[in-house]
């Protein structure tokens, strides 16, 4: 029916050089795909674009609710499945897909307009070649009310530890770390068989399985680049408070486990090599002791993340962005750390290092943050002004021998006192 579909779009008064399938996996998001598609079928009406939504073992009632939408609308097909990740639920899609490209979107992306589809479209026209992929713009909602957290706008902007847009530029081109399968879509033809050489299915969790395909493509086609095009926009429906997010991050640590093993050249491209030696360390009795007790403290900088966004102060503070991207990362460095497949790994001594990382951007915060309290510049100025030859203390001795005796009576700043010990 899709392929009739196409054809007779080709055959229709515009001309139509290129055509385009959308594959949307979902679970159990039923009303959130229901206004994601409503969306698309608004902006897509009179271009050359069909769906194939793809249920992955939802029990909700969205199979039920695409058999009857697929009945009413001749541009979508649906398939249900059991349960596999959404890996394998776009390789379904991508199967079934009648397009010359296929647009891999996310249940909760919505385009804003018909520009979006248009982008894509375009792109590939200009473009022929199947080794560039177009990424699209992905924002949060921006209708009135819609509440955008700290956390949300952390994330998507400065920190970029879900979409790096914030350090891209338009129509520049990017690897195969950027290709995000909430708006990008490819040549149907840049892989051979969707089923087998698509995404991997042991990527259980939605994390790295979308940029381990395009790493593959780059190496099967010698090079493969994702094009940035701010101009397809979608608005990403995906409410994140930092408990959520530190969920999110965990789940993407336990996933890179998985793209390390399958190449493991990858990880000093993603800046994991550290974390990854410190974990090949060969452990002993006291790391078994000690381990538990470093997840401990693990599990505390997260409860504080936590406190302080119950007490609606998150934000409060200049910095929390730093401190907050540092609390994200270590919580993708515990997930790493955890789902390690090997048996042997020095977890402890992950943890150790996880920790030393964290505690040095801790270190830098304070340093902007609170050193002018405890050392301000009067105290300097008057230090190199006075005479200090007959104590026989140099200004740096005279000057860390006041730090610390304001340190000692500053509980804030004897937590960086090893900082300025050195």
């Amino acid at each position: 029916m899709l392929g009739r579909c196409l054809a007779g779009l080709r055959r229709s008064g515009c001309s139509v050089l290129t055509t385009l399938t959308v594959v949307i996996p979902t679970f159990n998001r039923k009303e959130t795909l229901r206004t994601t598609l409503e969306s698309c079928f608004e902006c897509s009406e009179n271009l050359p674009v069909d769906y194939v939504i793809v249920d992955d073992g939802s029990s909700d009632g969205t199979a039920d609710y695409l058999r009857e939408l697929a009945q009413s609308r001749e541009n979508l097909a649906s398939i249900s499945i059991a349960n596999s990740g959404p890996g394998n639920a776009r390789n379904v899609g991508a199967e079934r897909a009648a397009g010359d490209i296929v647009l891999f979107m996310g249940d909760d992306t919505r385009p804003t307009s018909d520009e979006f589809f248009r982008t894509h479209l375009r792109l590939h026209e200009r473009y022929p070649e199947k080794n560039l992929g177009v990424l699209g713009k992905i924002v949060w909602p921006q209708q009135a009310g819609y509440k955008i957290t700290f956390v949300m706008s952390l994330i998507q902007g400065e920190g970029g530890q879900q979409f790096g847009f914030a350090d891209m530029r338009p129509y520049a081109r990017y690897d195969w770390r950027f290709f995000y399968t909430a708006n990008v879509s490819v040549k149907r033809s840049c892989v051979d068989d969707w089923s087998v050489d698509g995404f991997s299915p042991d990527f259980r969790l939605a994390a790295f399985e979308d940029g381990e395909l395009a790493y593959r493509l780059s190496k099967k086609l010698g090079s493969f680049h994702v094009l940035y095009a701010p101009t397809a926009v979608v608005e990403h429906d995906h409410f994140f408070v930092a408990g959520s997010f530190l969920g999110r991050q965990f789940a993407a640590g336990m996933m890179a486990n998985v793209l390390v093993e399958k190449h493991p050249e990858t990880a000093l491209k993603l800046g994991l090599s550290g974390l990854i030696e410190a974990m090949r360390k060969p452990s002993d009795e006291r790391d078994t002791v000690v381990e538990p007790d470093y997840l401990a403290v693990v599990e505390g900088v997260f409860a504080s993340a936590r406190l302080v966004e119950r007490n609606q102060q998150m934000g409060a503070s200049a910095w929390h962005a730093p401190y907050f991207n540092a609390v994200f990362e270590l919580a993708f460095a515990k997930g790493l750390i955890w789902g390690s497949p090997d048996n042997r790994a020095n977890r402890a001594a992950g943890y150790q290092y996880a920790l030393d990382g964290f505690d040095a951007r801790i270190a830098r915060i304070l340093e902007h943050e609170n050193l002018a309290a405890i050392a301000p510049l009067s105290v300097v100025r008057k230090q190199l002004d006075r005479t200090h030859q007959s104590s026989g203390l140099s200004f740096v001795d005279k000057t860390k021998r006041r730090l610390r005796s304001r340190l000692a009576r500053n509980q804030t700043a004897r937590r960086i006192y090893h900082w300025l010990k050195a």
